[in-house]
């Protein structure tokens, strides 16, 4: 799911439809954010009051086909920047029709000022779900300095001059842009008290960054980039020549690396989403142990409507694979296994596009063991306890080994391998 702006006109896009948001009653409508509950907030116009001389612009809410207005801190200007899992908007507002703006949290309605700075031009511009929120403010000598409210003011710093951030994760990483003491424009992240120059992007070696998801990469323009692994790269140069595309910025990034932002295909602007052309495997986890003779689930990221994939197993670290199925559709994220009686504490789970070989992942190590009686061995194989073999007699050269009884906790008849 997306959301954006066509000349005006606020939209969602869900599974390839385009849904209109609507408006608050003056027609035009910027769409912003949006959360995982389809809440979208942006800035929308009212209609024109009695001598105002036009619409009036409000912080809206959007939820299941209905816009609702926000208010204003007394102004008559109000924009929803970005909104959380918990509903809570922020962004700025008038106050008291003295032009002057300042930043700003809701849920349904309730507007509060932040208070980061009385004087000057405050916007708030992300917020996470732990509810920290970012934002700037206006300096007097025309810059802005970036600003993180939890628990108290921390200013963030510049790479020079000036900061502006524009979203923030969960775990407390800042991203935007901060003008050097060279005077370039470059992104930025910034984490712990310290700012990191994102760098430049070729050919004019300047940068902005829009958004960060949760594993810390970092997506912005222009032209479009992602900042992965310590490496920023130009999304031009990861998609298809012949695509026809050329990527301008790339406005927000989720957990599952989905990029959307905006370009231009045949001389006409568009929206676009990028889909990583990389799976990912979820499920089984490194160490899980899955029960012989029973269901699980292999799950995956990543997968396309248009992709098949085949899914493999091996029980011996990767060494050698059986084929478990194939002509799966990528985008189904799942198959559910009927697990072997087998016994084996080195398996793997390989998938792979049947068309591209390149494009596969394989599992963690992980564990198969049924309801029995288990050792590791010297060399860290599972042995399954064989009653006429490793069982109390005379004929093994001693009781019951120690090798066996001394692994078990008596008290409460727990196997530890298990």
């Amino acid at each position: 799911r997306a959301i954006g702006s066509n000349d005006w006109q606020g939209f969602i896009w869900i599974d390839g439809v385009l849904t209109d948001l609507g408006s608050l009653g003056n027609g035009d409508t910027w769409a912003s954010a949006i959360n995982d509950s389809d809440e979208v907030t942006g800035e929308s116009y009212i209609p024109a009051m009695l001598g105002d001389g036009g619409g009036q612009i409000r912080a809206f809410r959007w939820k299941n086909g209905v816009m609702t207005n926000e208010g204003t801190l007394g102004g008559v200007l109000s924009r929803g920047f970005a909104i959380n899992n918990s509903g809570i908007i922020v962004g700025e507002s008038e106050i008291n029709d003295t032009l002057s703006y300042a930043g700003f949290k809701s849920l349904n309605g309730s507007m509060q000022n932040l208070k980061i700075d009385p004087t000057n031009r405050v916007s708030a511009e992300g917020i996470n779900d732990l509810g920290q929120i970012t934002g700037w403010k206006f300096l007097p000598d025309g810059n802005n300095a970036g600003w993180l409210l939890d628990n108290g003011i921390t200013f963030l710093g510049s790479l020079g001059v000036s900061t502006t951030p524009n979203d923030i994760n969960d775990f407390g990483q800042i991203v935007g842009w901060s003008i050097t003491s060279t005077l370039l424009t470059h992104a930025f992240l910034w984490e712990n008290g310290v700012m990191i120059d994102l760098g430049g992007v070729p050919p004019g070696n300047s940068s902005m960054a829009f958004s960060i998801n949760n594993f810390g990469d970092v997506v912005g323009g222009s032209p479009a980039f992602i900042y992965k692994d310590g490496v920023i790269k130009n999304l031009n140069d990861l998609i298809d020549p012949s695509s026809n595309w050329t990527l301008y910025y790339a406005n927000d990034i989720n957990d599952d690396g989905w990029i959307v932002g905006n370009g231009i295909i045949n001389g006409q602007q568009r929206a676009f989403l990028l889909i990583p052309n990389n799976l990912k495997i979820t499920s089984p986890e490194a160490n899980k142990l899955w029960i012989a003779g029973e269901i699980d689930t292999i799950k995956w990221t990543g997968g396309r409507q248009d992709q098949q994939l085949q899914i493999e197993y091996s029980f011996n670290s990767s060494s050698t694979f059986d084929i478990l199925d194939f002509a799966i559709k990528g985008d189904t994220g799942l198959y559910v296994w009927g697990i072997p009686d087998t016994l084996s504490n080195k398996c793997t789970i390989r998938i792979f596009d049947m068309n591209d070989a390149t494009i596969a992942d394989t599992s963690d190590i992980f564990k198969i063991k049924g309801y029995v009686l288990t050792r590791l061995t010297p060399n860290g194989n599972y042995e399954k306890f064989e009653s006429n073999k490793h069982g109390w007699n005379y004929q093994n050269g001693s009781l019951w080994p120690n090798s066996w009884w001394s692994q078990f906790n008596y008290a409460n008849a727990i196997d530890p391998y298990t």
